[in-house]
Order: C-alpha cells, then sequence, then structure tokens
C-alpha cells in the first residue's frame, strides 16, 4: 500500500514539475545563470511601462523581447561584475535614483511608485530593473575616475550658440588656483592676452561658424543645447580642452554647480567608455540564448 501511494505521489510531482517547467521556460542563459520567460516577461512590463511614461511612440512587440532580453544580460554580467569592485546598490540608492529620474522627466515625486501598481507591474521587477541602473552609474563613476583621475577644476565660459570657446584646464588643486581660474574667467575675450595664467590654463577661442570647425569637434557640439555642457577632450599634452556652449553669461559658480557641471561634461565621455566595457564584458562572458 505505502509503495503503491509513493509510485502515485511520484507522479504527481513529476507532472507538476513538467508543468512548471512548460510554464517557465529558459530564454537564455549567461555565465551559467538561467533567465526565465517569467523573468522575460516582468521585465517587458517594465519596459512598457517606462516607456508608456516617457514617450508617446509605440514600441513593437519584437523590440520590446530584445530590449527586455538585454536588459536581464545586462543585468547579469553587471552584477557579476560589480562584485568583482565590491560595488552594491541599497534600496535607499535605488529610491534615490527613481526619485531623480522622476524629476529629469517632470513627474511628481513617487509617481512610479504608485503608478506601477494601476499597471500591474512587479514591484520586485521594478526594483530589479533600476538596481542594475545604480550598478551601472557606479560603474560609470569608476570608469571617470580611472580616464580622468587629473581633473579637478572646470570653468564655464560664455559665448554665443553659434560661436565656441576652449578651456584647457589645469590640473592643480588648491583653492588659489581655482580663484585664478575665476578672475580668468572675467577676462576672457578673443584678444585677451592669457599669458599671466599660461601656467594654469590655456585658451582658446573660435569664432566660426561650427560648419568650419573639425567634423570631430562639431558632431559634440551640435548635440549639444545652448546652455549645456559637454564632453572632455584631453590633449597631447595631458591638458584638457572643455566644450561648453552658453547663451547667457554665467557669473559664479557654487561647489554643487561645479559638481553638477563634472557629471554632465563627462556623460558623453564615459558613456563611450562605459560601451566599450559593456562590449568587453560581452564579449568574454558565456551567453546562450534561446529565443
Amino acid at each position: 500500500m505505502n509503495k503503491i501511494l509513493t509510485f502515485f505521489l511520484t507522479i504527481i510531482v513529476v507532472c507538476n514539475s513538467s508543468g512548471a517547467l512548460a510554464a517557465t521556460k529558459i530564454v537564455a542563459i549567461v555565465d551559467g545563470t538561467p533567465i526565465t520567460s517569467h523573468q522575460l516577461d516582468k521585465f517587458r512590463k517594465v519596459i512598457t511601462f517606462l516607456h508608456r511614461s516617457q514617450s508617446l511612440t509605440s514600441i513593437s512587440d519584437s523590440e520590446l523581447t530584445t530590449i527586455a532580453l538585454e536588459a536581464l544580460i545586462d543585468r547579469v554580467i553587471f552584477l557579476n561584475e560589480a562584485k568583482r569592485y565590491g560595488i552594491e546598490a541599497s534600496e535607499d540608492e535605488i529610491n534615490q535614483f527613481i526619485a531623480m529620474e522622476e524629476k529629469a522627466i517632470n513627474l511628481p515625486d513617487q509617481y512610479f511608485k504608485y503608478a506601477i501598481k494601476e499597471a500591474e507591474v512587479s514591484y520586485d521587477a521594478f526594483m530589479m530593473f533600476y538596481e542594475v541602473r545604480v550598478i551601472i552609474s557606479k560603474i560609470n563613476r569608476m570608469l571617470a575616475k580611472s580616464t580622468n583621475r587629473n581633473i579637478v577644476d572646470l570653468l564655464l565660459l560664455s559665448t554665443k550658440p553659434t560661436e565656441v570657446k576652449f578651456l584647457v584646464a589645469s590640473s592643480t588643486n588648491t583653492s588659489n588656483n581655482y580663484k585664478k581660474l575665476l578672475v580668468l574667467r572675467s577676462k576672457i575675450s578673443c584678444n585677451v592676452d592669457a599669458k599671466e595664467y599660461a601656467n594654469l590654463a590655456e585658451v582658446k577661442c573660435i569664432t566660426k561658424d561650427l560648419n568650419d570647425i573639425n567634423t570631430h569637434d562639431r558632431v559634440i557640439l551640435e548635440s549639444m543645447k545652448e546652455n549645456s555642457s559637454s564632453r572632455i577632450i584631453e590633449s597631447d599634452n595631458n591638458i584638457l580642452k572643455f566644450f561648453h556652449l552658453c547663451s547667457r553669461e554665467v557669473k559664479n559658480v557654487t561647489e554643487q554647480e561645479h559638481n553638477d557641471l563634472v557629471n554632465k561634461v563627462f556623460s558623453n565621455q564615459v558613456n563611450m567608455e562605459l560601451n566599450k566595457f559593456r562590449n568587453k564584458l560581452l564579449g568574454r562572458a558565456y551567453i546562450k540564448v534561446f529565443i
């Protein structure tokens, strides 16, 4: 009797397990970590929700699947890499990142928290998605430090939208030098003699039409809006050229503005470094996709 009961229980367990496997298929394996169809569906909902929150354009089903799968693959490779550097993302950091993104796209505070409930988006999947965003932002900062470890002071320059001024910034870290930079800013014009500050900074002004500037620099500058900053270019002598396009006079630079500016001007350069870093991780990872 016990043997018969055990036999039927075994059949029930096997059938249930087979049903669960059928419902949740493995769609990819990344370095031994399986990605399931259940996870993919949850990430598809997260991405659909975020896309509708930020855009009026539609997204195709195949494109949605591709984006969700790439996000899940990125999650595995970046979390694995983050462990090597001791990088983690706390719940507070994730919530702060979400709040920052809400503010950036002019949404009310905690909008996502309540909107995902109405959209029937998994809270856990939503937090998992943003956990990776925080991890990537920390890796971004790590790349910025390793790529630009000599950058200390940056200076805002006022120009007309069709003009460009270059500032080559010093890597000397003293408050006295920063004051000199502020003084230098007040004197900058196309015919100023900046020899007094030759050991600190070199000023190059370009008043040509943007079409006359070399293609590499023009692509950067044309991607900028008025009152915005772009990337830092390192010259051959390890001094840094700083691009800034502005249509209004900037009188003072507070510490917070300085820090915000540093984050902005690094964004393009670090994103390129991050893409290289990501491609390197993808290149050495074992990835098998079944869909």
